[in-house]
């Protein structure tokens, strides 16, 4: 236990980006596609499979982006 207090000391400012990071996606895509899931279905004629499947490419869209930026930030630190 000593030593895991010890590291979130040592990195502190490591986790707490990450845990605002965390935090600031809380309202992501998931969230807001359960809130105003029916709205979207209703305004632009979609079926419940059809709002998934748009979801799912945003999801396939956004790890493809997530890898590419993060072979990016390792090239470039």
């Amino acid at each position: 236990m000593r030593q895991l207090f010890r590291f979130m000391f040592h990195h502190a400012s490591h986790l707490t980006f990450g845990a605002m990071l965390m935090a600031m996606s809380s309202f992501g895509q998931t969230y807001f596609v359960s809130l105003y899931g029916q709205d979207f279905r209703e305004a632009f004629g979609l079926t419940d499979g059809g709002l998934g499947g748009l979801y799912a490419i945003g999801t396939v869209m956004s790890a493809i982006t997530l890898t590419w930026a993060g072979r990016l930030i390792d090239y470039t630190t």
